[in-house]
């Protein structure tokens, strides 16, 4: 390690001094090595969770705006039925109206479009 003490404040270079030593040993320095691999794989890990919280996020937007479209889709479908039941019951009435009016049934079922 190459530093010279006296570029720091006085308060650092007890500090300076240990890592100097610390550098001079072989099984320190293999050490110091290793945490900074460490550190190095740890940050890497870190990003990669916060890469992947972020996509899971995206991903329950898009499950959230999904789940409302089938809803919106349910309700369409509803309103729908609900028209074509309407329908069906104003077709029975006047079918029972025409058949009242003494109209054969089979001229009313060719009205109305049915076999």
């Amino acid at each position: 390690m190459d530093v010279c003490e006296e570029d720091f404040p006085e308060h650092y270079r007890p500090i300076i001094r240990q890592m100097k030593k610390a550098t001079e040993s072989i099984d320190i320095r293999y050490r110091m090595d290793m945490e900074v691999d460490i550190l190095e794989e740890m940050e890497e890990i870190k990003q990669a969770f916060l890469k992947q919280k972020a996509r899971v996020q995206e991903l329950q937007e898009e499950l959230n705006a999904t789940k409302e479209l089938i809803a919106q889709t349910k309700q369409a479908i509803k309103l729908a039925q609900d028209k074509l039941t309407s329908s069906q019951q104003n077709l029975k009435i006047i079918a029972q109206n025409l058949n009242s009016a003494g109209i054969p049934e089979e001229d009313i079922a060719q009205y109305l479009g049915s076999p």
